[in-house]
Order: structure tokens, then C-alpha cells, then sequence
């Protein structure tokens, strides 16, 4: 198995069992984090904030789980280029797509595909709870302007002149 350095026991390119066993290890830990965001999703709509702590914790450790993977990928990049002399010429992904062609086959690049899918799955249900703590945000910058009395967005009136000027009425909501 792979060091924590990311480098093989013997720093050596990695054969084709651990860099298997690595994109299973990240398949799984990916599908822990969609798990997760869905479960983030819920409490966010719930607005259960004791969970979203707890939730951003494991949060977390998926990520640096998926970061430290990432990082090993790398390193293996780095010393078949090296061990290899070859030119590092093409995207990172072009050249993981080769690398794993070489050592694997058709059958670790289905792997490989299945877990950029379970990441993609990962980013877009992340998007969706970024959008809703935003839109949480916004709701509770509104409510507090309205509570401390200042105009919830002021609209820009036109002058006489064709200028605009914002609005300067506001009412607190003792006034009202």
C-alpha cells in the first residue's frame, strides 16, 4: 500500500493493485460525502444548526481524505514522468487518463469514471446547499435591516432630472 508521503513502499510507480485499491478507497469516501450533503441538505432546510456542525466536521475529513488521495495521484504522476524521462506534455487529466491506461486497462478507467461521477454528483449537491445558506443569509440580513428599521433594499427612485436617488424612508417596525 501507498505511504503517507504518497509514494509506494519501494518509490517505485504504484502496480495496478494499489492504485485499484486507492480509487476504491475514494469511491467510497465519495459516496460518504454525497450521503452527507444529502443529509446537510435536510438539516439546512430544517434549519437544524446543531447538525450542520457535527455535519461540517465529518465534512471535513471526507475532503481531506479526497485531497490527501489526490495529492498521492500526483506523486505517482511525478515518478513514472520521472522514472520514464518523459515530457510532462498534456492536462493533469490526460495524463492520469494514459497512466491509467498503461497499468489497467479498460477496466480501471471504467473505475476511475465512476468516481469522477460520484464527485461530480458531489459538486453539484455542494452547489445546492451553498445556494441555500446563501439564500438563508440574505433572508436574515433582511429581517435584521427590517428589525433595526433601515429599508430592506432601497430602491433607486428616478429624480426630475433622470438621476437616480435611493429611497430614504424607513420605517422600524416599532413605527409601524
Amino acid at each position: 500500500m501507498s505511504t503517507p508521503s504518497g509514494s509506494t513502499p519501494s518509490g517505485n510507480t504504484p502496480n495496478i493493485r494499489e492504485v485499484h485499491a486507492l480509487i476504491a478507497q475514494d469511491i467510497q469516501t465519495a459516496e460518504e460525502l454525497c450521503e452527507l450533503l444529502a443529509e446537510e441538505h435536510q438539516a439546512l432546510k430544517d434549519h437544524k444548526q446543531s447538525e450542520l456542525n457535527e455535519l461540517l466536521t465529518k465534512k471535513q475529513q471526507l475532503m481531506t481524505a479526497l485531497g490527501s488521495s489526490s495529492t498521492t495521484r500526483n506523486n505517482w504522476l511525478a515518478a513514472e514522468a520521472l522514472s520514464e524521462g518523459a515530457n510532462n506534455k498534456g492536462t493533469q487529466d490526460s495524463l492520469w487518463a494514459g497512466f491509467l491506461s498503461r497499468i489497467g486497462g479498460p477496466k480501471l478507467i471504467e473505475q476511475w469514471h465512476l468516481l469522477e461521477e460520484k464527485i461530480n454528483q458531489c459538486k453539484s449537491l455542494n452547489e445546492t446547499n451553498g445556494i441555500i445558506i446563501s439564500r438563508g443569509q440574505k433572508t436574515m440580513k433582511q429581517l435584521l435591516n427590517i428589525i433595526r428599521g433601515h429599508s430592506v433594499e432601497a430602491p433607486k427612485l428616478y429624480t426630475a432630472s433622470g438621476n437616480t436617488r435611493l429611497q430614504q424612508h424607513s420605517q422600524s417596525i416599532s413605527k409601524a
